[in-house]
């Protein structure tokens, strides 16, 4: 509904209600606003999202351990236009679970709602992603520069201009071998790998690199910044 000019009653029938009457019902009830309201404003509603992709504690028990040589971390420039990027932040933190842990214990914020209306944004990446800061995390998501969000849901904004990145990404894996592949990729991205060596510089002056990840297909990767060579 969001991306295609789908007919209302298409999208009613096709995931099981009864009638376009019994599907708006539903959809009003959930996320405040009829489905034809929401396909002509786009606005952000909270869509149900897994917020354990970053460190699952529900994992699958391990069977063979799955792994790739360093060598085999795909690695491929990347530029990507200029947009805006809303996002949360949070001094004190460094990973995604302890983000989200700390916003949740917050008066008045829901990191469920909050991950959920992120995830619901348009944008060149479907899902919401995490970044790396010097004294902190953040997690937010890419969208288009005239769009507009609610300015009570306690988003930062900040426009982020055309820039090359460097994307270190696993080639596959398993669900239950999700942390050998994450702590892999920061490894290799983060640590091992001479961007000098190779021509390029660094840019940190807003994140050190952004994370990405997804369980439902397994992937992560990371997006380092760079600046004009």
């Amino acid at each position: 509904m969001r991306d295609r000019e789908a007919r209302i009653i298409d999208v009613a029938l096709l995931y099981g209600f009864s009638s376009q009457e019994a599907f708006t019902k539903s959809f009003k009830q959930y996320f405040g606003v009829t489905p034809g309201v929401y396909q002509k404003s786009v606005k952000a509603v909270p869509l149900v999202f897994k917020k354990d992709i970053m460190y699952p504690e529900h994992l699958k028990k391990k069977g063979e351990v799955f792994l790739v040589k360093d060598e085999e971390i795909r690695i491929r420039f990347e530029k990507i236009p200029t947009h805006k990027l809303v996002y949360l932040e949070r001094k004190g933190v460094d990973n995604y679970m302890d983000f989200w842990e700390l916003v949740d214990q917050e008066e008045g914020m829901d990191c469920d709602y909050l991950h959920g209306m992120l995830a619901s944004m348009p944008g060149l990446y479907e899902e919401g992603f995490g970044a790396f800061l010097d004294d902190g995390y953040l997690f937010g998501k890419d969208v288009p520069l005239d769009y507009e969000v609610d300015k009570n849901l306690g988003f930062k904004e900040k426009i982020i201009e055309e820039t090359g990145y460097l994307i270190f990404e696993h080639p596959g894996f398993q669900e239950a071998e999700f942390g050998e592949a994450l702590r892999q990729v920061r490894r290799v991205a983060l640590d091992k790998y001479d961007f000098s060596m190779h021509g390029y510089k660094i840019d940190q002056s807003f994140v050190k690199a952004y994370e990405h990840s997804g369980m439902d297909i397994c992937f992560y990767f990371i997006r380092v910044p760079l600046k004009d060579k």
